[in-house]
């Protein structure tokens, strides 16, 4: 079972996201804006995704934060989600797959299995680069 963690400042959007995730068999974890879930991701290695708002009010953005963490080390893949910014904006990164708001549970299991696709390649990269 893959662990999210789910950072979002909608109590709303992060409830219905966390039901559709679990109801799919995903262990969910919560944070309610940047910094807490980068304390999270960082305590934990458990964690196989990071599901993020980019607009997470105030303070760090959801795409500084896939930044910070990948600049620590998390080998955790990337989901990053807007209403407000362009899938075509020219923002991207190698560990992360863009989700547009709204999204509808199809979207959304798509993208976190883009997102394990994702890790597992990650960790065979890992892998390789150890050996």
């Amino acid at each position: 079972m893959s662990t999210i963690l789910v950072i979002e400042d909608e109590p709303e959007i992060l409830e219905v996201t966390s039901v559709l995730l679990i109801s799919s068999g995903y262990q969910v974890l919560h944070a309610r804006n940047a910094e807490e879930g980068f304390r999270v991701a960082l305590s934990r290695d458990d964690i196989d995704i990071v599901f993020t708002d980019v607009n997470l009010g105030n303070g760090m953005s959801g795409t500084a934060l896939v930044d910070k963490l990948r600049a620590q080390g998390s080998r955790a893949a990337m989901v990053v989600v807007s209403g407000d910014m362009d899938p075509f904006s020219g923002w991207s990164h190698p560990h992360a797959t863009f989700l547009p708001k709204p999204y509808g549970r199809r979207q959304l299991l798509s993208a976190i299995d883009e997102a394990c696709g994702r890790a597992a390649g990650d960790a065979s990269h890992w892998h390789a680069q150890a050996s």
